[in-house]
């Protein structure tokens, strides 16, 4: 027996562009709102934090109160915080998630992350949802 054909399922499979692996094929599909978004941000980072977003897709930055976050590309929980472990090396402790309503392209909301960072760190942690990545302890 045939089932009914389901066109809301059939034209949200046909909505759904393949996510591009970027920063090639980002860059070719990317809407004028977008491009404009990005040399804004641009405008902003230093030219390592420029390179290091190109070749990796995440920036880090110190805050005014001396904290280093690191900005991934997207919007949600894209902001880390890093600390230095014992050997040295940086690692995450928080996540952060700081959406947009209505929605705004990556880099425009990756700006506001990095100006509030810069700026107003106290307004971002009010503001921004906390995702603890430590793992729980565990009981004796």
């Amino acid at each position: 027996m045939n089932e009914p054909l389901d066109l809301r399922a059939l034209v949200r499979s046909r909505d759904r562009r393949p996510r591009p692996r970027w920063p090639a094929q980002r860059a070719a599909i990317a809407t004028a709102p977008d491009r404009r978004a990005e040399r804004v941000l641009s405008a902003h980072l230093t030219i390592d934090q420029a390179d290091t977003l190109a070749t990796f897709g995440w920036f880090d930055i110190t805050s005014q109160h001396g904290n280093r976050y690191r900005i991934y590309r997207g919007q949600v929980v894209n902001v880390y915080r890093l600390v230095a472990g014992r050997s040295g090396r940086l690692r995450s402790v928080a996540g952060y998630c700081l959406r947009s309503d209505p929605p705004m392209p990556d880099a425009d909301v990756m700006l506001t992350q990095l100006l509030l960072l810069r700026t107003d760190e106290d307004a971002f942690l009010q503001r921004a949802q906390r995702f603890d990545l430590r793992p729980p302890r565990r009981r004796r």
